[in-house]
C-alpha cells in the first residue's frame, strides 16, 4: 500500500525548480548590488554549458561562473561521495562535472569556474568533503595533502577510479570547483530581502512573489541570456521601489563604480598617500582624519536620517579602521541596523540577534603604572607582538593588552560565514566590557587584523565604553592614530 504521506515525484521536481528560482534571484540581485564584480550577463538553463547550465554568470573579463543547483527534499541528505557517485540516468554527478569541465575547457582558452550550489549539508565524515576550505570553498589543496594509505588517500583513489583520470587532472578540476552547501531556502529568502532593501526595492511578500515569477518566466523564455542592465531595469519595475533607500558607498583606498541609488557616499581616495590601493595606508596629512573623515561620517549619518532610513547597507573599499568608524557612526545605539558588502556576501548586524559566538581572549600585562588599555582584535593573524612594539616606540600609556580572536585562533579562514561574524561581534564587545568592568581604565586603544566588515560590525555595537582611539595599520609593525571616539 502506498504511504499517503509520501510526496509525489512531481513534488520533488516542483520543489527543485522553486529552489533554483530562489538561487537565481539571489545571485541576480547580488550582481546588481555588487557592481565591482563586473557581471555583464546572466543566463539560466544555458545551452552549450554542459551539465553546469542552471545559472551561468558572465563577467567583463575572466571565465564565467557556472552553477549547478541541487535541492534536497529531506534535511538529512548530505553531500558526500556516495551522492556524487550515485548513478542517475546514464551517469553520475561527479562524472558529469568532470565531462563538462573537460569539454568546456577544450572549447575555450579559459577553464570554467564551476560550482555545486545546494541546500544539502556537507558530510564531515567523508574524507574528501572534510577537505573543503571554509574561505575558498574548494577541496584543494587539502585533498592532495595525505598519502595513498590514509583514509583520504583511499577515498581520493575512489574518485580517480570513478572518473578514470590521473591525480593532476582531478586536481585541476577541483581548483575550479567550489562546493557551496547548507544554503537553505529561508537563508536565501533573507538574502533576497536584504539585498533588495540595499537596492531600494520593495521587500514585502508581494514584491518577492513578483520577483520570483519574473525569474520563473525568464527560465521559460527562449531568450535566457540577459544583460545585467536589462535585469536591473526589469526587476526594479517588477518589485517596485521601497519608500526608503539605504545604500552607502565608502571610497577610501580605491573607488567603487558609481551608483545612482546610493543616498550617501564619501570619497577619501585622494586623501591617502600612495599610488594604489595596496600602498594607501596613511593619510597625506594626519589632521585630515579630524578635518575631513569625522565631518563626512557625521554627514552620512545625517543624510540617512533625513531620508528616514534606519537600515543601511555599506559598500566599501577601505581598511579596518575606516569600516569600524563607519559602523560606529551608524551604530546600533543610534537606531541603525547595518550590513557590509564583503566579498560577495552581506555581513549584517541583524544576524547578531542569534546571540554570541565563542571566542578566545588573552591578557598581556604591560606597564602597571600606566592608565590605558589596548584592545587587539586579531582574527586573521596574531598582531599582539606588533602592537606591543608600536606601543613601546610610540610611548603610549598602555597598562595591559587584551587580544580577542575566534575560538579556533587567528587565521585567514577564522570567520566562516556572515552569521559567524555577527556572533563574533557580539562576543567581542562583551569581552571588552567584561575586561573593563574588572579593570577600569581612562581610555582604550583599538587595533585590528581581520575582515573589514567584521571591524564594521564591532564598531556598530561599540557603545557606553571609555574614549577610544582607533588605529590603522601602516605596514610592518607600524600604526597610525585615526580618530578618538566618545560613546
Amino acid at each position: 500500500m502506498t504511504d499517503p504521506n509520501t510526496r509525489a515525484p512531481i513534488a520533488a521536481v516542483a520543489s527543485g525548480i522553486d529552489y533554483q528560482i530562489l538561487v537565481a534571484l539571489t545571485e541576480t540581485l547580488r550582481a546588481i548590488l555588487l557592481t565591482e564584480r563586473d557581471v555583464v550577463e546572466i543566463g539560466l538553463e544555458v545551452r552549450d554549458a554542459g551539465w553546469v547550465d542552471d545559472i551561468v554568470i558572465r563577467h567583463a573579463s575572466g571565465p564565467p561562473r557556472m552553477l549547478q543547483v541541487k535541492h534536497a527534499m529531506l534535511a538529512g541528505s548530505a553531500l558526500n561521495t556516495d551522492y556524487l557517485t550515485e548513478v542517475s540516468g546514464t551517469s553520475t554527478m561527479l562524472r558529469r562535472l568532470h565531462q563538462s569541465f573537460t569539454e568546456l575547457g577544450r572549447e575555450s582558452d579559459q577553464l570554467p569556474l564551476m560550482e555545486i550550489f545546494t541546500d544539502r549539508p556537507l558530510d564531515p565524515n567523508d574524507p574528501m568533503m572534510a577537505c573543503r576550505d571554509q574561505q575558498t570553498l574548494l577541496l584543494v589543496p587539502e585533498v592532495l595533502a595525505k598519502g595513498p594509505q590514509s583514509e583520504l588517500g583511499k577515498k581520493r583513489a575512489e574518485w580517480l577510479e570513478h572518473l578514470d583520470c590521473d591525480i593532476d587532472e582531478l586536481a585541476t578540476m577541483l581548483q575550479h570547483l567550489r562546493v557551496v552547501t547548507d544554503r537553505v531556502s529561508p537563508l536565501l529568502d533573507e538574502d533576497v530581502r536584504t539585498i533588495a532593501a540595499a537596492l531600494g526595492l520593495a521587500t514585502d511578500d508581494d514584491a518577492i512573489l513578483r520577483a520570483t515569477e519574473y525569474v520563473r518566466n525568464w527560465i521559460k523564455d527562449r531568450d535566457r541570456d540577459r544583460r545585467l542592465d536589462r535585469l536591473k531595469s526589469e526587476l526594479s519595475a517588477e518589485m517596485g521601489l521601497a519608500d526608503r533607500r539605504a545604500l552607502v558607498q565608502i571610497h577610501a583606498i580605491a573607488r567603487l563604480p558609481e551608483d545612482a541609488d546610493a543616498i550617501a557616499e564619501v570619497d577619501w581616495v585622494d586623501l591617502f598617500a600612495g599610488p594604489d590601493a595596496d600602498a594607501k595606508r596613511t593619510m597625506s596629512t594626519s589632521s585630515t582624519w579630524e578635518d575631513r573623515v569625522r565631518p563626512d561620517l557625521v554627514e552620512v549619518r545625517q543624510a540617512l536620517r533625513d531620508a528616514g532610513v534606519d537600515r543601511a547597507v555599506v559598500r566599501f573599499l577601505a581598511r579596518q579602521a575606516v569600516t569600524f568608524l563607519v559602523g560606529f557612526y551608524l551604530r546600533r545605539a543610534s537606531g541603525f541596523t547595518i550590513s557590509f558588502a564583503q566579498h560577495g556576501s552581506l555581513w549584517s548586524s541583524i544576524d547578531a540577534d542569534a546571540g554570541a559566538t565563542p571566542i578566545s581572549t588573552d591578557l598581556l600585562e604591560a606597564d602597571k603604572s600606566a592608565t590605558d588599555s589596548a584592545i587587539v582584535f586579531g582574527f586573521s593573524q596574531d598582531i599582539t607582538n606588533d602592537v606591543v612594539r608600536f606601543v613601546r616606540e610610540a610611548g603610549l600609556p598602555i597598562r595591559d593588552l587584551l587580544t580577542i580572536a575566534a575560538a579556533t585562533g587567528p587565521s585567514q579562514s577564522a570567520i566562516i560565514s556572515p552569521e559567524h561574524a555577527a556572533g563574533i561581534s557580539v562576543s567581542a564587545i562583551e569581552a571588552v566590557r567584561n575586561h573593563l568592568r574588572e579593570r577600569p581604565t581612562e581610555a582604550v586603544h583599538l587595533f585590528f587584523a581581520g575582515p573589514g566588515a567584521l571591524a564594521g560590525l564591532i564598531g556598530h555595537r561599540w557603545n557606553a565604553l571609555p574614549a577610544a582611539t582607533v588605529y590603522e595599520h601602516t605596514g610592518g609593525s607600524g600604526y597610525e592614530a585615526t580618530l578618538q571616539i566618545e560613546s
